[in-house]
């Protein structure tokens, strides 16, 4: 699927055609964070504008360009001991799973009569 400014994202959309405006859906914890160099051709760059530690989990959300709200990532495990390491306005690449993005169309309410 592609973002409003053209930009391809991966998401499975199980062989159907769509066209017009939809909402692309991940799970925060679907969502990898790297400062990296290493993060694939169809990620997203943005910087970070929070991050909240929150126990066994670190939630970083992200501001890009193309999207209209930040971006949430959620951070486990060995992860979440990395997540020490980001702080807000550090640029950072977002990435995902095809299979981990959903795509929802969006739909005109339909008026009553």
């Amino acid at each position: 699927v592609h973002l409003v400014d053209g930009r391809p994202v991966p998401c499975n959309t199980n062989g159907v055609q769509r066209s017009g405006a939809a909402t692309l859906m991940i799970r925060p914890e679907s969502i990898h964070v790297s400062t990296d160099d290493d993060a694939p051709v169809a990620s997203l760059t943005g910087r970070i504008v929070q991050t909240s530690f929150l126990g066994s989990q670190t939630r970083i959300a992200v501001r890009c360009d193309p999207v209209p709200v930040p971006i949430t990532a959620s951070l486990f495990g060995r992860e979440r001991l990395a997540a020490r390491d980001f702080i807000p306005d550090m640029e950072v690449s977002l990435w995902w799973d095809r299979d981990d993005a959903v795509l929802l169309t969006e739909t005109q309410p339909q008026e009553v009569e």
